[in-house]
Parts: structure tokens; C-alpha cells; sequence
């Protein structure tokens, strides 16, 4: 026979009964609830008990500690309601019962939040379907804990990929639990306080440069001997510091040879602000070098690097198969970037005037400097770099004579 008594609710009086094995369930006048203990008197289970048209409905409300006392009270009213509308309803808390009804709930928002860039929903579409939903789906809300989560996700996943990766399908997981508690789709965050550490003790260390400015020459000599369209993009990431993203979704119209400036739209940037280079003479004889190169093979569109036959650029995945073509696996798409950054500062090329190239958030203060110095001064940083590349790398020299006598020779034909 199950032993009911009567307390004031609190986690502590909780913790305190659990010690009586006498008694199974305990209730407090105040509320429509009994709480049960378990099997193992350190866990247990809240349940909403009301009379409605005539008839005691239970509904079992969700696991305690997970659901802790001030949070099953202060969700109270809105479940009571639910119920009185509902009789019949079997779910009180939350219409997300699983892990994966919530991940798939996130993943859908994700797909059509503007405030989301492009990278960051492919980011959470990854881990979610890759990950997340094949190791702990099948779980309850009510089961996730520290044991469950360390034995199918990160003790899984450590085997086989890096922490920095685990540690990005655990961001997504834990901005999915965060919002949902926070849009009241769920009573509770069942991984509210978690943190990586609690799994994995061992501090990530910050990816390595790769490529060091002395290195540039043999970067060259590989882009050098890449096909066209992947020479292209590795270059003109290295020569501008531009990102993989910005970059592989440039427009011919965004590329001024008159104005000599590329214009980077707001929409394609990470920071979400238009972003405008300079461009040098180097840069320009590369440019229209590869687009009467693309004009040959028979393309005539939109895109410096079209995603043939379908319409618009490449996207992500070949972009960075690409540059893994280029450098065999030595580096990144992202060494190229952070390459040219330590290259600026080996120059002597002002600080504030490399974040600006960079297009890195800027503080208000700062900001103010861009105003009055930006153009004149990365225009003279990007110049200086790009003279430092043609003194110093066979491959440009070569690329830049030929560029010119290619360019007059177009010239002449059409004046002809």
C-alpha cells in the first residue's frame, strides 16, 4: 500500500523523506500534485492529480531532480489549464516529448531564421542529423542526464572525431534545449548548467596558422599547378583575406575593373556589413585573365565560380574540396585568410587597418577611424602586400607579365 504524507514541497524536504522507506508519495495541499519516489529513493517522479467532470485524471508530469520542485509549481497553472481544456489529452507538459521531437523542432526553425547565416543552419543541419539524432534521439527528455549524454554522445564521438567537433555538435544541442525551454516548449532544460567540461576535461588549443609567410612560395607553387577555377579562389583569398563563404559566391558585376573595387554584399559576409576591397593592378590582371578564360570554356554567367550546370555558385562543400585539392590536405581554406593577416603584420601594416580589411567587427570608436581613414589606407596595405608578393614568388611574377600581354593582346584584337 502506497504511504502518502504531507509536506510543503521543497527539494530539500525531498531529500529529506527519501531516507523514510515508509513512505512512497507525498502531497502538499497547496498544489493538484503527489510526487512518488523511486525505486533507488534518489529519484522520483511528479504527477498532476485533478478531478475533472466528475473523475480523477493522473498525468504523469516529468522526473525529479531533472524537474526540480520551483519549476514543476511554477508551470502548474498553464498544465492545469491544458488539462481542463483537454481532458483527454495524454501529454500535460509539452507537445516535445523526445530529444528528437526537440532537435527536429530546432532544425526546422533553424531552416527559416533570417537572424542564422547560411553557414551556421548548415552547421546545425550537420550536427543534428549526423549526429544528434542517430545517438541520442530515441531518448526521453526526462532520461537526459550526465550518464546517458557521456556514454552515446561524447564518449562515442570522442573515438572517432575531434573535441573542437565535439564540442560544436554540443553547442547545437545545447541552443536547442536553451531556446526551447525558452519559447516554454519544454518545463524544463534537462542540460541546463552542463557544460563541456563535464565530459571532456582536456582545453582545445587554437587551430595553427598553417601557413607562415616564408611558406607562401610553395603555397603558390600548389595553387600554381591547381586547375583554373580552384587557382582562382585560393588566390584571391590569399591576396584579400576575404573568407571561403564570401568568396566562392562573388558576382562578376560585384567586381569593378573601372572603379577598381569588389563589393562585397552585406548578405554575404559574416558580420553582416557590405564589405568593399580595393582592388591592385595584380589583382586586376588576374581577374580579367580568368574571365576570358571562362568565356573559352563556354561561360559567359553571373558567377566567378558558377556550380555548373545547376544555376548559382558553388557551394560550401566543393569550395572546400577545392582548396583541398589545391593544398593535398596541408591546409585550409581558412590558412589562406589568417596567412595573409600575420603576412600585414610581418609589413608593418597598421592594426585597425588589417581588421578593416578583414572586415572584423568594429567597436564604435573604431569605427569612427574607418570613416576618416578606410579607403587611402587599405588601399596603400593591399598595395604594399601585393608588391611584396610579386618581389618575392616566381608564380606571380610569371602570372603578371602574361596577365599583362594577354590583356593588351585582347585590347588590340578589339580595337581592331
Amino acid at each position: 500500500m502506497m504511504a502518502t504524507h504531507v509536506v510543503s514541497f521543497s527539494d530539500s524536504a525531498i531529500r529529506r523523506l527519501s531516507a523514510n522507506e515508509e513512505v512512497t508519495q507525498l502531497r502538499d495541499p497547496r498544489y493538484s500534485l503527489r510526487f512518488r519516489y523511486g525505486k533507488d529513493r534518489q529519484t522520483g517522479s511528479w504527477y498532476l492529480y485533478k478531478c475533472v467532470k466528475g473523475r480523477e485524471v493522473w498525468r504523469k508530469i516529468g522526473n525529479w531532480p531533472q524537474l526540480k520542485t520551483k519549476d514543476v509549481v511554477n508551470k502548474l497553472p498553464d498544465i492545469e489549464s491544458r488539462l481542463v481544456t483537454d481532458p483527454e489529452i495524454e501529454t500535460v507538459t509539452d507537445e516535445l516529448t523526445s530529444v528528437a521531437d526537440l532537435l527536429c523542432w530546432y532544425r526546422d526553425r533553424s531552416k527559416t531564421d533570417r537572424n542564422l547565416g547560411r553557414s551556421r543552419r548548415s552547421t546545425i543541419r550537420w550536427a543534428i542529423n549526423r549526429h544528434l539524432l542517430p545517438r541520442i534521439g530515441s531518448l526521453s527528455l526526462e532520461d537526459v542526464n550526465h550518464a546517458e549524454l557521456d556514454e552515446l554522445l561524447f564518449w562515442a564521438m570522442q573515438e572517432n572525431y575531434s573535441n573542437a567537433t565535439v564540442r560544436s555538435v554540443w553547442n547545437v544541442l545545447k541552443q536547442a534545449m536553451k531556446r526551447a525551454h525558452k519559447l516554454k516548449h519544454i518545463v524544463v532544460n534537462p542540460i541546463a548548467g552542463y557544460q563541456f567540461s563535464d565530459f571532456i576535461d582536456q582545453s582545445i588549443s587554437a587551430k595553427t596558422t598553417e601557413i607562415h609567410p616564408h611558406q607562401i612560395p610553395d603555397v603558390l607553387h600548389q595553387i600554381e599547378s591547381a586547375a583554373k577555377p580552384g587557382q582562382i579562389l585560393s588566390l584571391l583569398m590569399l591576396l584579400h583575406g576575404t573568407r571561403i563563404g564570401e568568396t566562392r559566391v562573388a558576382k562578376w558585376e560585384q567586381i569593378s575593373f573601372e572603379t577598381e573595387r569588389w563589393h562585397i554584399p552585406a548578405k554575404n559576409t559574416k558580420t553582416k556589413r557590405a564589405h568593399e576591397l580595393p582592388l591592385t593592378q595584380l589583382a586586376i590582371n588576374i581577374l580579367r585573365s580568368y574571365r576570358q578564360w571562362q568565356k573559352e570554356q563556354g561561360y559567359a554567367g553571373a558567377f566567378l565560380f558558377p556550380n555548373q550546370p545547376k544555376r548559382g555558385p558553388i557551394n560550401n562543400n566543393v569550395a572546400n574540396e577545392w582548396i583541398r585539392d589545391v593544398s593535398g590536405g596541408e591546409w585550409r581554406s581558412h590558412s589562406l585568410r589568417k596567412a595573409a593577416r600575420t603576412a600585414w603584420m610581418d609589413l608593418g601594416i597598421d592594426y585597425m587597418v588589417g581588421e578593416m580589411l578583414l572586415n572584423h567587427t568594429m567597436s564604435k570608436l573604431d569605427q569612427a577611424y574607418i570613416h576618416t581613414f578606410a579607403e587611402k589606407q587599405k588601399s596603400q596595405a593591399l598595395a604594399q602586400y601585393h608588391d611584396w608578393f610579386i618581389a618575392e614568388n616566381d608564380f606571380l611574377k610569371t602570372h603578371l607579365v602574361r596577365d599583362i600581354t594577354e590583356i593588351e593582346r585582347m585590347t588590340d584584337k578589339s580595337a581592331a
